[in-house]
């Protein structure tokens, strides 16, 4: 396999279109469909961010040598490890550490639906109760004082 497969084969373990694979290192869809289809070189620089954003072993990467992930220096193995979690949880967690903020809040907020249970309130959600309750506390507030009083 060529190192265009193995940016295409990284990619579809994280389960990622190229548009939002290439958003997180700052490429285009165009240019990691040139690398995956090898009518672009990667650069070493372009490697290197790639190995920096989704961790793979930067030999594997490059030669296709090894695993892709290098157990010795990955965190989330180590966590998965002290965890005793099965290869598809390690990738469930892969995936998620590689999502932006937005969407881990999103898939949390699925996975409490999902398990019946009360997501826990986002800071939105927070701020929106308080400012609801403030102004109804002014409302009740204004409603005491006198007509003659109020300016």
């Amino acid at each position: 396999m060529t190192i265009g497969g193995r940016t295409k084969e990284l990619r579809k373990y994280y389960a990622l279109s190229q548009n939002d694979f290439g958003a997180r290192l700052g490429l285009s869809q165009s240019a990691i469909a040139g690398y995956e289809n090898d009518s672009h070189a990667l650069s070493d620089q372009t490697i290197m961010h790639i190995c920096k954003e989704y961790k793979p072993s930067e030999v594997w990467l490059r030669t296709g040598e090894g695993p892709m992930f290098d157990d010795s220096s990955d965190e989330i193995d180590s966590i998965a490890k002290q965890l005793n979690l099965s290869e598809t949880q390690t990738r469930l967690l892969r995936l998620i550490h590689s999502m932006t903020a937005e969407q881990q809040i999103l898939i949390q907020q699925l996975a409490h639906q999902y398990a019946g249970d009360k997501p826990p309130e986002s800071d939105y959600d927070r701020s929106a109760r308080i400012a609801r309750a403030a102004l109804g506390e002014h409302a009740r507030q204004q409603a005491e004082i006198p007509q003659d009083k109020q300016a």
